[in-house]
């Protein structure tokens, strides 16, 4: 029996000194890393700036560092965790959205269409997107329609193409810089669009003895669009181009493209914002139509109502919001985001038009703290939106104990392999122990996600940097020292 209690009493001694020596190590691991933060936060490149910062235990909760942690910051694309993650709570990963094309009236016998053809594209962002095809493939859906319209026996339309896009939800262009809204990564959000609501333009440099430069190309087609080039050579060593909406001209988007490029390049390449996604989609539809003889009467126009009494001719679905959650955090799109955002609310019904308070009121229903956290859109695009380091560590532990903790973790970027983290901590120790969002604009930095050391623990994070100066790769490189020596925790 003495025995047996001596073999107890060495096991228990044993144990603690195991566990002393590993609280021992672990604290040393601690002050070394708080070692590194003090030098990067004294650093000269952040003498400036707002920095927020917490590690915690995935497990036990446990804060390993923090700094600021309740200070609301703004975390750019960091936002999207709150949009994908209100999706794959609210839909499902793996709902489908789906497009409509509708016509109202009644088909003649002579095959005339007494009414008009209607789209809706409910949201769905995957009408001809370039994450889903490739750029030959992009315009079947509208082949597909034209084609189930002649189907139907309809050889003429005495109406128009009706676009269905109300007033509700509008992305209000006053919450994102003008400095972004005509280009392709800051493109509107809208119910019915197509193309990723975006065109490419190439546009031909100056001839020596002309005046005037040309467009060679336009895609997908903008009907209504009027371009004009006053791009210039230079010999800058890089490119500077400079897109302005300066006013329309009736109902035609009117683009000034300025600025210069190097002198041995004969062609700009620009990714531009469509001006109105829905009537776009009208257009290109209408122009299909014409082009296999099927003529439309009336100008092609965009409508807040669907009409009362209409029959539907065809659906498409949308990617499965698991694969639209995963494209969104992988390659930071805004317009997924924003469409996931709309597609949720739609969901829950809710009829405001404050889509940033619904998003809020959502996520402090669910238990997470919003207090002094402000959203004005669910990509992160607007200089409203302000978060907390504690406030994303809250939102990714939820995700971490719920149904969608798998999917959700795997639709963010990896550390030296993939999306915006793919050369990130690579050819290091912390490559592959990332998993992570990204968000950045000029002179902000931020990760926020889940780390896997080499111990096998497993930590949550939110790492949020606004007003740095210098090179953002210097900044970078930083920031590897200081996540190579987490991993070790």
């Amino acid at each position: 029996m003495i025995n047996s209690y001596k073999i107890i009493l060495i096991a228990v001694l044993v144990f603690f000194a195991i566990s002393h020596s590993e609280a021992q190590a672990l604290s040393k691991k601690k002050a070394s890393l708080k070692k590194i933060l003090e030098v990067i936060t004294k650093d000269s490149s952040l003498i400036h700036s707002s920095f927020g910062l917490l590690l915690v235990d995935a497990q036990s909760g446990e804060t390993i560092i923090e700094d600021n942690r309740l200070k609301a910051i703004y975390a750019a694309s960091n936002t999207k965790l709150f949009s994908t993650a209100l999706a794959l709570s609210v839909l499902g990963k793996d709902h489908v959205q789906h497009s409509r094309l509708f016509y109202d009236g009644t088909i003649a016998s002579d095959s005339t269409l007494l009414g008009n053809i209607i789209i809706d594209g409910n949201y769905n962002p995957c009408l001809g997107s370039g994450a889903e095809a490739e750029k030959s493939e992009r315009d079947d859906f509208l082949k597909r329609w034209v084609e189930v319209i002649r189907k139907k026996g309809i050889k003429k339309i005495t109406g128009t193409v009706l676009a269905f896009e109300p007033n509700l939800w509008r992305k209000r262009l006053g919450s994102w810089m003008v400095e972004d809204i005509f280009y392709a990564y800051g493109c509107a959000a809208s119910r019915t669009g197509c193309f990723d609501n975006s065109f490419t333009i190439r546009a031909l440099l100056p001839i020596q003895g002309q005046d005037s430069n040309r467009i060679v190309s336009v895609y997908p087609k903008q009907p209504k669009a009027v371009f004009f080039n006053r791009i210039q050579k230079d010999s800058l060593k890089k490119t500077e181009i400079y897109v302005s909406e300066n006013s329309e001209l009736g109902s035609s988007p009117f683009y000034t493209l300025s600025g210069s490029i190097k002198r041995d390049r004969d062609t700009a390449s620009l990714e531009l914002a469509q001006a109105d996604p829905a009537r776009t989609l009208a257009d290109l539809l209408a122009d299909a139509l014409k082009r296999q003889s099927i003529g439309l009467r009336e100008e092609t126009r965009v409508v807040d109502e669907l009409p009362l009494s209409c029959c539907c001719l065809d659906s498409i679905g949308s990617a499965r919001v698991g694969e639209l959650v995963r494209y969104t955090n992988l390659h930071s799109n805004n317009l997924f985001a924003e469409s996931l955002l709309r597609m949720a609310a739609q969901k829950m019904g809710y009829k405001g038009n404050d889509l940033g308070k619904f998003l809020l009121d959502y996520w402090n229903m669910k238990g997470i703290p919003t207090g002094g956290m402000t959203l004005a859109d669910g990509s992160g695009l607007s200089r409203f939106d302000a978060i907390s380091p504690q406030q994303l560590v809250a939102l990714l532990k939820t995700m971490q104990e719920s149904e969608n903790r798998d999917i959700f973790k795997q639709s963010l970027p990896v550390s030296g392999v993939s999306g915006t983290l793919k050369s990130f901590c690579k050819g290091t120790e912390a490559e592959s122990r990332i998993f992570a969002k990204t968000g950045s604009a000029t002179g902000v930095q931020c990760y926020s996600g889940y780390i896997e050391t080499t111990s096998g623990k497993n930590l949550i994070f939110s790492l949020l940097i606004n007003q740095f100066s210098g090179p953002r790769a210097a900044m970078r490189k930083k920031l590897e020292i200081l996540f190579n020596q987490i991993i070790k925790i």
